[in-house]
Protein backbone atom coordinates (compact mmCIF):
# COMPACT_ATOMS: atom_id res chain seq x y z
CA UNK A 1 0.00 0.00 0.00
CA UNK A 2 1.63 3.22 -1.20
CA UNK A 3 0.74 6.51 0.41
CA UNK A 4 0.48 9.68 -1.65
CA UNK A 5 1.48 12.98 -0.14
CA UNK A 6 -1.61 15.06 0.69
CA UNK A 7 -2.13 18.22 -1.27
CA UNK A 8 -1.86 21.28 1.00
CA UNK A 9 -4.98 23.40 1.21
CA UNK A 10 -4.64 26.89 -0.15
CA UNK A 11 -6.40 28.86 2.55
CA UNK A 12 -9.10 28.91 5.15
CA UNK A 13 -9.66 26.86 8.26
CA UNK A 14 -8.79 23.61 6.50
CA UNK A 15 -5.18 24.81 6.23
CA UNK A 16 -5.03 24.46 10.02
CA UNK A 17 -6.37 20.88 10.05
CA UNK A 18 -4.06 17.99 10.81
CA UNK A 19 -4.45 14.86 8.70
CA UNK A 20 -3.26 11.75 10.53
CA UNK A 21 -2.74 8.13 9.55
CA UNK A 22 -4.26 6.18 12.45
CA UNK A 23 -3.56 2.57 13.37
CA UNK A 24 -3.82 0.07 16.20
CA UNK A 25 -1.14 -1.42 18.42
CA UNK A 26 -2.88 -3.83 20.73
CA UNK A 27 -5.91 -1.96 22.02
CA UNK A 28 -4.22 1.45 21.59
CA UNK A 29 -5.03 3.70 18.66
CA UNK A 30 -2.03 5.77 17.60
CA UNK A 31 -1.28 8.11 14.73
CA UNK A 32 1.45 9.72 12.66
CA UNK A 33 1.08 12.73 10.37
CA UNK A 34 -0.02 11.36 7.01
CA UNK A 35 2.79 13.16 5.17
CA UNK A 36 5.28 11.03 7.12
CA UNK A 37 3.81 7.75 5.81
CA UNK A 38 5.69 6.38 2.81
CA UNK A 39 3.87 3.03 2.50
CA UNK A 40 2.42 0.05 4.32
CA UNK A 41 3.89 -3.40 3.70
CA UNK A 42 3.32 -6.88 5.15
CA UNK A 43 6.58 -8.66 4.52
CA UNK A 44 9.27 -9.14 7.17
CA UNK A 45 10.68 -12.31 5.63
CA UNK A 46 14.06 -10.68 4.92
CA UNK A 47 14.40 -9.08 8.36
CA UNK A 48 18.02 -9.28 9.51
CA UNK A 49 19.05 -9.09 13.17
CA UNK A 50 21.55 -6.44 14.23
CA UNK A 51 24.09 -6.50 17.05
CA UNK A 52 22.78 -3.12 18.16
CA UNK A 53 20.10 -3.23 20.83
CA UNK A 54 17.30 -0.75 21.15
CA UNK A 55 13.86 -0.41 22.69
CA UNK A 56 11.59 -2.46 20.38
CA UNK A 57 14.27 -2.89 17.68
CA UNK A 58 13.55 -6.03 15.63
CA UNK A 59 16.34 -5.70 13.08
CA UNK A 60 16.79 -4.22 9.63
CA UNK A 61 15.38 -4.90 6.19
CA UNK A 62 15.85 -3.39 2.74
CA UNK A 63 13.22 -1.12 1.34
CA UNK A 64 13.62 0.68 -1.99
CA UNK A 65 17.23 -0.43 -1.98
CA UNK A 66 17.98 1.16 1.39
CA UNK A 67 18.58 -0.64 4.71
CA UNK A 68 15.83 0.38 7.13
CA UNK A 69 15.52 -0.45 10.84
CA UNK A 70 12.21 -1.96 11.98
CA UNK A 71 10.81 -1.23 15.44
CA UNK A 72 8.00 -3.11 17.17
CA UNK A 73 5.78 -0.46 18.75
CA UNK A 74 4.14 -2.96 21.11
CA UNK A 75 7.56 -3.88 22.51
CA UNK A 76 8.59 -0.21 22.60
CA UNK A 77 5.54 0.66 24.70
CA UNK A 78 5.58 -2.63 26.64
CA UNK A 79 1.97 -3.49 25.76
CA UNK A 80 0.33 -6.69 24.55
CA UNK A 81 0.42 -6.76 20.75
CA UNK A 82 -2.51 -7.78 18.60
CA UNK A 83 -0.64 -10.95 17.64
CA UNK A 84 -0.09 -11.92 21.27
CA UNK A 85 -3.71 -11.12 22.11
CA UNK A 86 -5.03 -13.26 19.24
CA UNK A 87 -2.72 -16.13 20.18
CA UNK A 88 -4.19 -16.03 23.68
CA UNK A 89 -7.68 -16.03 22.13
CA UNK A 90 -6.80 -19.16 20.18
CA UNK A 91 -5.92 -20.89 23.44
CA UNK A 92 -9.15 -19.67 25.04
CA UNK A 93 -11.28 -20.98 22.18
CA UNK A 94 -9.52 -24.35 22.26
CA UNK A 95 -10.10 -24.66 26.00
CA UNK A 96 -13.75 -23.58 25.79
CA UNK A 97 -14.44 -26.12 23.04
CA UNK A 98 -12.99 -28.85 25.25
CA UNK A 99 -15.17 -27.62 28.11
CA UNK A 100 -18.27 -28.47 26.10
CA UNK A 101 -17.01 -31.90 25.18
CA UNK A 102 -16.43 -32.52 28.89
CA UNK A 103 -19.86 -31.01 29.66
CA UNK A 104 -21.62 -33.55 27.44
CA UNK A 105 -19.53 -36.40 28.84
CA UNK A 106 -20.54 -35.37 32.37
CA UNK A 107 -24.20 -35.21 31.33
CA UNK A 108 -23.99 -38.69 29.84
CA UNK A 109 -22.37 -40.05 33.01
CA UNK A 110 -25.14 -38.48 35.11
CA UNK A 111 -27.82 -40.08 32.92
CA UNK A 112 -26.16 -43.50 33.01
CA UNK A 113 -25.01 -43.66 36.64
CA UNK A 114 -27.13 -41.18 38.65
CA UNK A 115 -24.01 -39.14 39.49
CA UNK A 116 -25.25 -35.57 40.18
CA UNK A 117 -24.78 -33.22 37.24
CA UNK A 118 -22.99 -30.16 38.61
CA UNK A 119 -21.92 -28.27 35.49
CA UNK A 120 -23.53 -25.00 34.41
CA UNK A 121 -26.97 -25.37 32.87
CA UNK A 122 -27.32 -21.66 32.12
CA UNK A 123 -25.39 -20.84 28.91
CA UNK A 124 -24.43 -17.50 30.42
CA UNK A 125 -22.79 -19.11 33.45
CA UNK A 126 -20.26 -21.46 31.86
CA UNK A 127 -16.74 -20.16 31.24
CA UNK A 128 -17.43 -19.68 27.53
CA UNK A 129 -20.74 -17.92 28.14
CA UNK A 130 -19.17 -15.43 30.54
CA UNK A 131 -16.38 -14.73 28.05
CA UNK A 132 -18.77 -14.55 25.10
CA UNK A 133 -21.17 -12.12 26.77
CA UNK A 134 -18.39 -9.64 27.53
CA UNK A 135 -16.26 -9.98 24.41
CA UNK A 136 -16.05 -7.27 21.74
CA UNK A 137 -13.93 -7.03 18.62
CA UNK A 138 -13.12 -4.61 15.79
CA UNK A 139 -12.76 -7.53 13.37
CA UNK A 140 -16.05 -7.67 11.44
CA UNK A 141 -15.34 -11.12 9.99
CA UNK A 142 -14.56 -12.54 13.44
CA UNK A 143 -17.63 -10.84 14.91
CA UNK A 144 -19.82 -12.48 12.25
CA UNK A 145 -18.46 -15.91 13.16
CA UNK A 146 -19.01 -15.24 16.86
CA UNK A 147 -22.71 -14.60 16.22
CA UNK A 148 -23.02 -18.20 15.02
CA UNK A 149 -22.16 -19.48 18.50
CA UNK A 150 -25.33 -18.23 20.15
CA UNK A 151 -27.91 -20.77 18.95
CA UNK A 152 -25.94 -24.05 19.23
CA UNK A 153 -24.44 -22.94 22.54
CA UNK A 154 -27.90 -22.33 24.01
CA UNK A 155 -29.15 -25.64 22.60
CA UNK A 156 -26.26 -27.55 24.18
CA UNK A 157 -27.01 -26.16 27.63
CA UNK A 158 -30.74 -26.76 27.24
CA UNK A 159 -30.00 -30.48 27.00
CA UNK A 160 -29.31 -30.79 30.72
CA UNK A 161 -32.85 -29.97 31.87
CA UNK A 162 -34.44 -31.84 28.98
CA UNK A 163 -32.49 -35.08 29.28
CA UNK A 164 -32.31 -35.23 33.07
CA UNK A 165 -36.09 -34.78 33.14
CA UNK A 166 -36.40 -37.79 30.82
CA UNK A 167 -34.06 -39.70 33.13
CA UNK A 168 -36.19 -38.77 36.15
CA UNK A 169 -39.27 -40.13 34.37
CA UNK A 170 -37.51 -43.43 33.75
CA UNK A 171 -36.81 -42.81 30.04
CA UNK A 172 -33.03 -43.33 30.28
CA UNK A 173 -32.74 -44.93 26.83
CA UNK A 174 -34.60 -42.03 25.23
CA UNK A 175 -32.37 -39.54 27.03
CA UNK A 176 -29.23 -41.29 25.78
CA UNK A 177 -30.67 -41.51 22.27
CA UNK A 178 -31.34 -37.76 22.19
CA UNK A 179 -27.89 -37.08 23.61
CA UNK A 180 -26.34 -39.10 20.79
CA UNK A 181 -28.33 -37.12 18.21
CA UNK A 182 -27.23 -33.85 19.83
CA UNK A 183 -23.60 -34.91 19.59
CA UNK A 184 -23.98 -35.46 15.86
CA UNK A 185 -25.96 -32.29 15.17
CA UNK A 186 -25.79 -29.45 17.69
CA UNK A 187 -22.32 -30.29 19.01
CA UNK A 188 -21.04 -30.69 15.45
CA UNK A 189 -22.29 -27.19 14.62
CA UNK A 190 -20.74 -25.77 17.76
CA UNK A 191 -17.37 -27.40 17.07
CA UNK A 192 -17.42 -26.23 13.45
CA UNK A 193 -17.96 -22.67 14.68
CA UNK A 194 -15.03 -22.99 17.07
CA UNK A 195 -12.93 -24.22 14.15
CA UNK A 196 -13.97 -21.33 11.88
CA UNK A 197 -13.27 -18.81 14.65
CA UNK A 198 -9.75 -20.16 15.14
CA UNK A 199 -9.06 -20.16 11.39
CA UNK A 200 -10.18 -16.54 11.14
CA UNK A 201 -7.96 -15.55 14.05
CA UNK A 202 -4.91 -17.32 12.61
CA UNK A 203 -5.42 -15.70 9.21
CA UNK A 204 -5.72 -12.25 10.80
CA UNK A 205 -2.33 -12.53 12.52
CA UNK A 206 0.07 -10.90 10.09
CA UNK A 207 3.03 -8.56 9.98
CA UNK A 208 2.10 -4.97 9.13
CA UNK A 209 4.92 -2.47 8.71
CA UNK A 210 4.40 1.27 8.48
CA UNK A 211 7.30 2.77 6.49
CA UNK A 212 7.97 6.34 7.51
CA UNK A 213 9.76 9.20 5.81
CA UNK A 214 10.64 12.79 6.59
CA UNK A 215 11.10 14.07 3.04
CA UNK A 216 8.28 12.20 1.29
CA UNK A 217 10.64 9.93 -0.65
CA UNK A 218 13.45 8.45 1.46
CA UNK A 219 12.65 5.58 3.86
CA UNK A 220 13.57 6.58 7.41
CA UNK A 221 12.30 3.80 9.69
CA UNK A 222 9.71 1.03 9.73
CA UNK A 223 7.17 0.49 12.52
CA UNK A 224 5.58 -2.90 13.16
CA UNK A 225 1.92 -2.25 13.98
CA UNK A 226 -1.11 -4.51 14.33
CA UNK A 227 -3.68 -3.08 11.96
CA UNK A 228 -4.50 0.00 9.94
CA UNK A 229 -7.42 2.11 11.10
CA UNK A 230 -8.07 5.12 8.87
CA UNK A 231 -6.81 8.47 7.61
CA UNK A 232 -8.54 11.06 9.78
CA UNK A 233 -8.47 14.85 9.63
CA UNK A 234 -8.48 16.54 13.04
CA UNK A 235 -8.98 20.24 13.79
CA UNK A 236 -5.56 21.64 14.66
CA UNK A 237 -6.86 23.04 17.94
CA UNK A 238 -7.75 19.49 19.03
CA UNK A 239 -4.07 18.54 19.22
CA UNK A 240 -3.43 18.98 22.93
CA UNK A 241 -0.12 18.93 24.81
CA UNK A 242 0.25 15.82 26.96
CA UNK A 243 0.42 18.02 30.05
CA UNK A 244 -3.08 19.33 29.27
CA UNK A 245 -4.41 15.77 29.22
CA UNK A 246 -2.63 14.84 32.44
CA UNK A 247 -1.02 11.69 31.09
CA UNK A 248 1.57 10.27 33.54
CA UNK A 249 4.15 9.25 30.94
CA UNK A 250 7.85 8.59 31.47
CA UNK A 251 10.35 11.02 29.96
CA UNK A 252 11.13 8.84 26.95
CA UNK A 253 7.41 8.46 26.16
CA UNK A 254 6.76 12.17 26.45
CA UNK A 255 9.38 12.91 23.84
CA UNK A 256 7.95 10.35 21.43
CA UNK A 257 4.57 12.06 21.13
CA UNK A 258 3.61 15.40 19.66
CA UNK A 259 0.39 15.45 21.64
CA UNK A 260 -3.08 14.02 22.09
CA UNK A 261 -5.55 14.16 19.18
CA UNK A 262 -9.32 14.18 19.62
CA UNK A 263 -12.43 14.90 17.62
CA UNK A 264 -16.19 14.89 18.10
CA UNK A 265 -16.43 11.26 16.93
CA UNK A 266 -14.35 10.01 19.85
CA UNK A 267 -11.43 9.00 17.61
CA UNK A 268 -8.87 9.97 20.24
CA UNK A 269 -5.25 8.90 19.95
CA UNK A 270 -1.65 9.88 20.63
CA UNK A 271 0.26 11.49 17.76
CA UNK A 272 3.76 10.06 17.28
CA UNK A 273 6.68 12.27 16.29
CA UNK A 274 8.53 10.07 13.73
CA UNK A 275 11.81 11.91 14.23
CA UNK A 276 11.89 10.88 17.92
CA UNK A 277 11.54 7.13 17.38
CA UNK A 278 15.25 6.41 16.95
CA UNK A 279 16.44 8.67 19.82
CA UNK A 280 13.83 7.26 22.20
CA UNK A 281 14.57 3.66 21.19
CA UNK A 282 18.24 4.27 21.94
CA UNK A 283 17.59 5.26 25.55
Amino acid sequence: MQMASPTPTASGDQAEDLTAFTFWVGEQMLAVPVHNVLSVTQNLADLKPTPIKGRGLLGATRYRGKPVAIYDLAAMFDIVSGGQYKTELLDILQAREQDHLDWLDALEESIRTDVPFTKARDPHQCAFGKWYDGFTTRDAAFAEILERFDEPHRQIHALADELLELKARGDTDEALYRLDIARNTVLRRLRKTFHHARVQLKESIRDVVLNLTTDGETPMVGLKIDEINDVITYPRERLLPLSDVGLPLADHSERLFNGYLSNDKGEDCLLIDPEQIIPVASE
